[in-house]
């Protein structure tokens, strides 16, 4: 249990086995890597400052990232993830979210109404075991009618 170390900035809790983390009271918390548990879900909180989350090799299927504004650094790959949600995307630099059950990405802006016109390098992903794909998204600013921006990628239901 971590939520009464407030200072805490940098976790590495990776390969423990762990099936549940809750580091929502962990506010300034820069870097989480916890990779390779049994996790099913993580809760961040509205942790503003988190920078880094590697959470590949879990049992994620539904990631809200929206609170975590600050974001440049997201690993999710073999999570068996079907949905995964960004907000604000602005400083995220690196998304890997392969080996995933994600099919479809959409920018929306926080009404979620989409971004139009945006031009992808590819929105409609079949991606096979160990096959990985970047995905280019480019957009005016003023198309984006002064909203936030949101990145919506789904995946198949079950």
């Amino acid at each position: 249990d971590v939520t009464a170390n407030k200072a805490l900035r940098y976790l590495d809790c990776a390969d423990n086995g762990l099936t549940t983390l809750d580091v929502a009271q962990n506010e300034k918390l820069q870097v989480l890597c916890c990779s390779g548990n049994g996790l099913a879900g993580v809760e961040l909180g509205a942790n503003r400052v988190l920078r880094s989350f590697w959470g590949a090799d879990n049992q994620i299927k539904d990631l809200d990232l929206t609170a975590c504004s600050n974001l440049n650094s997201v690993v999710v790959s073999d999570c068996g993830m079907q949905s995964l949600n960004l907000e604000s995307p602005t400083r995220l630099q690196d998304l890997w979210a392969d080996h995933n059950d994600l099919t479809t990405l959409n920018l929306k802006g926080a009404d979620g109404e989409q971004i139009l016109p945006v031009d992808y390098s590819d929105n409609y992903l079949t991606l096979m075991p160990g096959e990985q794909r970047t995905v280019t998204v480019s957009w005016k600013r003023q198309d984006a009618r002064g909203q936030e921006i949101t990145i919506d990628i789904t995946g198949l239901q079950e």
